[in-house]
């Protein structure tokens, strides 16, 4: 019979590969080959020396899991630009995103909370029209998501865009006509047009105010529909007279003031 610790070798095996090592003071150690990615069982089996005195045996088999090595990420640098940081509403702004050298993936643009669709980088950088924003003063955040499988890591980038609201002039139209029965009286129309150089509909209501002098002699409130307004001041007396448009503006607009 043998005493003492046993001698041999042991066999280690996975993925169909099998590599043997000796087994020193009761312990044998061996490197696998490289595997794939995968699950496999890892078997050992020893085989002694005097297989007349020690018989041979086999462990329970050992389920081992291989997963790709995480990708060293290069840090994505990006800056985000505005072609216009303080337009005015109605104005369009172009935001564009300049991105580290070799980044592939899509940008996304953000303002008020709505997102444009993705867009593709091309040669580093990516640009889109941002949407109509309200005046006041908006956070422009833009997001890049790294093409699968690329080196660049995600990153983000902010600018603070400031809408002033938009400008609006103003025609003034007048046309007397006489008040029938009488060559002393007249009927007066008045009509506005409000637009603005952004293009943007002009909304709201207008006050016209009629004066002989320095004495108001009427006045009238009108809604402005497709940026124009019209009121009538009936059975005027023979004289002059000036007219005055005032609209206050909104939110978005500013206000004007037109006399004739």
């Amino acid at each position: 019979a043998s005493s003492g610790t046993p001698q041999g070798v042991v066999t280690f095996g996975a993925g169909g590969t099998e590599v043997t090592a000796a087994l020193i003071d009761g312990r044998a150690t061996a490197e696998l080959p490289e595997l794939a990615t995968g699950e496999y069982q890892v078997t050992a089996s020893f085989k002694p020396n005097d297989a007349a005195a020690v018989l041979s045996s086999q462990a329970e088999p050992q389920t081992l899991t291989v997963i790709d090595a995480p990708i060293a990420l290069t840090q994505t640098n990006m800056t985000l630009g505005l072609g216009n940081p303080s337009p005015k509403y109605g104005e369009q702004v172009t935001g564009f995103a300049q991105l580290t050298p070799g980044a592939t993936g899509t940008v996304s643009f953000v303002v008020n909370g709505a997102a444009s669709a993705p867009v593709d980088v091309n040669n580093s950088k990516a640009s889109v029209t941002l949407p109509r924003t309200p005046a006041g003063t908006h956070t422009v955040v833009a997001t890049f998501t790294p093409s699968p499988g690329s080196r660049f890591d995600s990153a983000s980038a902010s600018r603070t865009m400031h809408v002033a609201r938009a400008s609006t002039t103003s025609v003034l139209q007048t046309k007397a006509t006489k008040v029938k029965k009488t060559k002393k009286l007249r009927k007066l129309s008045v009509s506005a047009t409000f637009s603005s150089p952004q293009k943007v509909a002009v909304s709201g209501r207008v006050v016209m105010t009629l004066k002989k002098g320095a004495k108001v002699v009427g006045r009238k409130t009108a809604s402005l529909k497709s940026g124009k307004a019209t009121a009538a001041f009936g059975r005027l007396k023979t004289g002059r007279y000036t007219v005055s448009v005032a609209y206050a503006g909104n939110a978005n607009q500013l206000g004007a003031v037109k006399t004739k």
